[in-house]
């Protein structure tokens, strides 16, 4: 029986298969993001980021040209986040899905891009930061007073500092944040305290 016989008997709508299909037809073998356990080494993330270039590149532009969100995730879009439930924006609790999207002013085909992308890329958010500079978060541990997270950014200057061989051995001691290059204006970013 085929796989598609198998999910119509089981009463699988058919067009959530064809958005499957679709997916998988539109990104192909670009549908490997980086480890989903544990911490991915620089090496990692930067074959990841080889891999994906032009979806870090179409994110980076996106949320660029998106005036009216600074970040956009799974479970944070704009002033709105959500733990798995429903939404919580700007006070207002209980918001589903529609709710949150109007709050945020994100369109509903434009959110569901956004999460195929971090899909494809491996992450759970972008961000815009007030520098220009843009953050595709893939790895996050802890809380926020005693945590580490490690991603892919992109310089709006074209360069960050300290600058090390391999973020996860060569951490400077007084720094909480530090990066290793990529190429061009992307960098990997390691945060921890």
């Amino acid at each position: 029986m085929s796989l598609l016989s198998r999910a119509v008997s089981a009463s699988i709508p058919v067009f959530a298969i064809a958005s499957l299909i679709a997916s998988v037809e539109l990104f192909g073998s670009a549908c490997t993001p980086s480890p989903s356990v544990g911490r991915p080494s620089d090496d990692e993330l930067r074959n990841l980021h080889a891999r994906q270039a032009p979806a870090f590149d179409e994110l980076r532009a996106m949320i660029t040209a998106d005036a009216v969100v600074a970040v956009v995730g799974e479970d944070h879009v704009g002033n709105c986040w959500t733990d798995g439930g429903a939404w919580a924006c700007g006070g207002a609790a209980n918001v589903d899905e529609a709710g949150m999207l109007a709050s945020t002013g994100l369109g509903a085909l434009r959110y569901n891009h956004y999460r195929d992308l971090l899909h494809v890329v491996g992450a759970h958010q972008v961000a815009i930061r007030p520098s220009g500079d843009v953050e595709m978060a893939i790895f996050r541990d802890g809380i926020a007073t005693s945590g580490t997270s490690k991603g892919i950014l992109w310089a709006s200057n074209g360069s960050k500092s300290p600058l090390v061989r391999d973020t996860d051995h060569g951490r400077p001691a007084t720094f909480a944040l530090n990066y290793g290059r990529i190429n061009g204006s992307w960098y990997i970013e390691h945060s921890s305290n």
